[in-house]
């Protein structure tokens, strides 16, 4: 008696072990999920050999190179920032055009932002080409707008907000509009480059990063100076409406005193205030606890448990989820949606400890990119705006899109370009609630700049969206070795057998490490209960018909 009750329990306990993970979809709506929430970020950078949107430009014919286009259109981009960025704040908007009247004929290149060495970008990429490409891909752009040259003194509050009037006079007024008094005639200056009717610009993005503004940052946020940031940006923004009182503007968050001043100052003038979202930074050192760690000591799933642990973990669910950090609390604390107008895994070995590393990989950051991705659907009640860093460049790692400016080599289509266009095609506009049993997990010991130690890391993160007729459910398998096997419950729903799975993967970390798209076409024993198998170290979204 006594053998077979052990028998019995042993059963059960290997049957309870064998159970797949499950994840049960509910019809409760959590929040709206906006399109615009994958969006990218064009930028015109100028330091380190980056040369960001200007390499999307052949030199020869002076527009967008047919690789890059092929993969820009591949992305279903809903929206684009433009043109910075940290520059922003250092040169006019008008240098991105031609024909300015007292100031230049062609577009000037320009040097980096604090205006020493040598020139880093001839300015292939002006306004127009930018506007006619947003045109082309059905893409909203976003205009940021400089603020630093009258929080820096450069120039007077009012002039600065001339410009920025100006800006959207060039993008949106109608031929003939009465302008303010002394603007020029930007109207009659857009039709001489090439486009008379406007280009109906809605967001304008005004400033950039201001916690990293110099006096700011080296003398600590007081009363006068926000009291000197709000006036220049009250002016800027009124201006900007008189102009076209249709257009929504978005603003920095990132300073609590500042966003708190918007708020009273401003109130529904700004539509939008935006945090930045990057991590893990440079990793210049590893920690286990409060010690650290020699890197060549690591294997490369130390490494990989690690990178795709991204950006933060709940220590409940072992999900991904937006990191704490004050800045997100404040800034919708005082009423206004979010828009993070630059995100993503940006990491990478200090040149000193990089030689030790087991691994170093694209298609890891790329998988880190989907922890972005999922944590950011989480918490679309209050995120709108998203725009990846960065589209198109020649350097960076977070390249969506890399070029070759000798233009021998042709783009490349890099993995967190590759993951976003994943989620960007294949989404619902409600985040749907969904309950999880038997879920599977890792332990994750190790500090790498912005990675934190997670004792409890899921396999398997998954968000649902639906739209009318599909639900779309994106699972990150993040067993860097094993194929995971998940259970979909869909008994809440009357669901179709057929099921299309889209995945992001590859047979080989090392030797692929672009990945690739897979597109499966599966069918389900019912309607109710669907088995789905998740490929080792990948991405999926399984879109059902409902």
């Amino acid at each position: 008696m006594k053998t077979k009750l052990m028998y019995f329990c042993l059963c059960v306990c290997m049957s309870v072990a064998a159970q797949n993970p499950t994840f049960k979809v509910s019809t409760k709506v959590l929040a709206t999920v906006d399109d615009k929430l994958f969006g990218q970020f064009m930028e015109k950078p100028s330091w380190e050999g980056e040369i960001g949107g200007d390499g999307a430009i052949d030199k020869k014919t002076g527009r967008v190179s047919p690789d890059v286009l092929a993969y820009l259109k591949e992305m279903k981009i809903p929206l684009i920032r433009f043109p910075g960025g940290t520059d922003i704040d250092y040169y006019p908007w008008y240098n991105l055009i031609d024909n300015v009247p007292g100031k230049h004929a062609k577009r000037p290149p320009y040097r980096n932002y604090s205006g020493s060495g040598k020139v880093t970008s001839d300015n292939r990429l002006g306004l127009d080409h930018f506007l006619a490409l947003c045109h082309d891909l059905k893409a909203e752009p976003v205009l940021a707008v400089n603020i630093g040259d009258a929080f820096f003194k450069k120039i007077s509050i009012q002039e600065a907000a001339m410009n920025a009037a100006g800006l959207v006079a060039y993008c949106n007024a109608k031929s003939g509009a009465k302008l303010p008094k002394g603007m020029i005639d930007w109207t009659a200056v857009r039709k001489q480059n090439g486009h008379a009717a406007p280009y109906k610009v809605t967001f304008f993005e005004v400033g950039n990063e201001i916690q990293y503004f110099k006096t700011m940052k080296d003398k600590g946020v007081n009363d006068t100076i926000v009291k000197h940031y709000i006036n220049c940006l009250e002016a800027m923004t009124n201006a900007m409406l008189a102009v076209d009182p249709t257009i929504k503007i978005i603003t920095d968050g990132e300073v609590k005193e500042v966003s708190e001043q918007i708020r009273l100052r401003l109130g529904n003038k700004i539509s939008y205030l935006a945090c930045h979202f990057y991590a893990p930074w440079c990793i210049d050192f590893v920690k286990k606890d409060t010690s650290k760690v020699e890197l060549k000591t690591l294997t490369e799933n130390d490494i990989w448990n690690a990178w795709v642990a991204a950006p933060a973990i709940d220590s409940n669910t072992g999900t991904s989820r937006i990191p704490t950090a004050g800045k997100y609390e404040h800034a919708t604390a005082v009423g206004y949606n979010l828009a993070i107008t630059e995100w993503n895994w940006n990491g990478w070995w200090n040149s000193k400890i990089a030689k030790d590393a087991a691994l170093n990989s694209l298609f890891a950051k790329g998988i880190g990119v989907a922890g972005f991705l999922n944590a950011m659907l989480r918490d679309a009640g209050r995120m709108k705006i998203g725009c990846q860093s960065m589209l198109v460049g020649n350097v960076w790692d977070i390249n969506a899109i890399r070029v070759d400016t000798t233009g021998s080599k042709p783009a490349q289509f890099f993995p967190s370009g590759k993951v976003i266009t994943l989620y960007s095609k294949y989404h619902g506009s409600q985040l749907l609630e969904m309950n999880v049993e038997n879920q599977l997990f890792y332990n994750q010991p190790y500090k790498m700049t912005l990675i934190d130690p997670a004792p409890k890391v899921a396999y398997v993160d998954a968000v649902a969206t639906r739209t009318k007729s599909k639900l779309y459910v994106a699972f990150i398998n993040r067993d860097m070795n094993k194929d995971i096997t998940v259970d979909l419950d869909m008994t809440a729903f009357k669901a179709s057998k057929t099921y299309q799975q889209h995945i992001f993967t590859t047979d080989d970390i090392k030797l692929n490490p672009l990945g690739n798209f897979e597109n499966q076409k599966h069918l389900s024993e019912n309607n109710k209960m669907f088995k789905i198998r998740l490929p080792k170290h990948s991405v999926s979204v399984v879109e059902i018909k409902i």
